[in-house]
């Protein structure tokens, strides 16, 4: 994925992170006792599960999170896209995940329109989130010919977005995908986290 590069702002032994150091931080900005975030999540497979996991992971740092039940037709429209319910408070924090629509330069279609702002409400920026430097940088991206540069740009959005902990990255699944060895030219297609089903065939 175009913009992809290894690094850790917050770089901890193990990558187990700092409970201690979390807790010293929320005092730090004014809350010596903790702090209370409600968070919604879709009562569905197996994501109550993780829910849970994040709830008791959260706890260790200082954080209590209130668990919010929500189906999955009401989770974006009653709650992460819904902007009054946004604004009102109705919640804080959010599990989801996010799949690159297309592969290469498919930084576009992630930190495009999660993390770039232009004025107007966008149905992915769930909280308006504006960085005026990564606004720049993403326009540069989107115009820049060169892969490589545009690679240097979107890497540079992707540590700013990351600097200012708008979202903090949890778990990046794997999919395995199984064929028959009679199926040829079996290629990934990341729009249907599948094969691309025009380009293959069976061989007898």
């Amino acid at each position: 994925m175009l913009g992809y590069h290894d690094f850790d702002l917050f770089p901890t032994p193990d990558h187990k992170g700092d409970p201690a150091k979390a807790k010293a931080l929320l005092a730090e900005a004014g809350y010596p006792d903790g702090i209370t975030l409600k968070m919604p999540y879709r009562n569905k497979d197996i994501e109550p599960q993780i829910a849970q996991t994040l709830q008791a992971g959260f706890e260790k740092a200082g954080i209590t999170i209130e668990l919010i039940p929500v189906s999955p037709t009401d989770y974006y429209t009653e709650f992460l896209a819904n902007r009054e319910g946004t604004k009102s408070g109705k919640w804080d924090i959010a599990p989801m995940g996010w799949s690159p629509d297309w592969q290469g330069g498919a930084a576009r279609s992630v930190f495009q329109p999660l993390f770039t702002y232009n004025g107007t409400e966008s149905t992915y920026n769930l909280t308006n989130y504006d960085n005026v430097e990564a606004d720049k940088l993403a326009a540069q991206a989107v115009q820049e010919p060169d892969p490589s540069k545009a690679q240097e740009l979107w890497a540079q959005v992707d540590e700013i977005v990351m600097g200012d902990s708008i979202i903090v990255p949890v778990a990046a699944p794997t999919t395995r995908l199984y064929h028959s060895k009679r199926v040829q030219n079996f290629q990934p297609y990341a729009l249907s986290t599948q094969g691309d089903w025009t380009n293959v065939w069976i061989q007898d």
